[in-house]
């Protein structure tokens, strides 16, 4: 859930004193060894926290590679995590369906006009209903391993609402047609 989701990057920011993607892994020939152990320490409790969500996490840099992704997002879209790393996401996007990455540009848009973006609705086409996901995303800041502009972005598939919603309209107009046409011989 979001509230789920914003739980967890609280306690990471808590955590770690800084935002998922500031360089938690981030460490050269000169970090002392207890500096690298602590930094080992907080990447465990990182993947600990991106496993332990319900929704799909997926992190990427400012040249839109995937550098983080939890395995609830792998298993949303059938796939690995460790398959992920490194494509970038319009191309992966595009390859669901050529209409996606336009959706995406927009969400992109607006994280970079104001830092974040709430509730945007992704809809991706497939060969029997469409798959609709709610995302909020947030713009990544500046460490020293990553220039800002990437997206931290949390994936939930809405699917099953939305088709539920749908359903309930249908009925509703089925219903209202019947009413309608009863009152019209009754009246």
């Amino acid at each position: 859930s979001v509230c789920q989701t914003r739980a967890i990057l609280r306690a990471l920011e808590d955590e770690c004193r800084c935002r998922p993607t500031e360089g938690i892994l981030a460490m050269n020939d000169t970090t002392p060894s207890e500096d690298v152990a602590s930094l080992r320490e907080k990447a465990g409790f990182f993947d600990t926290l991106l496993s332990a969500s319900a929704e799909g996490i997926a992190i990427t840099d400012n040249v839109k590679k995937f550098v983080q992704v939890n395995s609830m997002f792998g298993e949303v879209f059938g796939q690995q995590p460790a398959e992920l790393i490194g494509t970038k996401l319009p191309e992966w996007l595009a390859a669901l369906d050529e209409t996606v990455p336009r959706q995406w540009a927009e969400l992109e848009r607006r994280v970079h006009a104001h830092g974040s973006c709430r509730g945007f609705e992704l809809q991706i086409p497939t060969n029997t209903a469409p798959r609709h996901f709610r995302i909020n995303a947030l713009l990544s800041k500046q460490t020293d391993r990553h220039p800002p502009g990437g997206i931290v972005s949390a994936w939930r598939d809405d699917t099953q609402r939305m088709q539920a919603e749908q359903t309930r309209r249908d009925t509703e107009r089925t219903f209202h047609a019947i009413f309608n046409h009863t009152f019209q011989f009754t009246g």
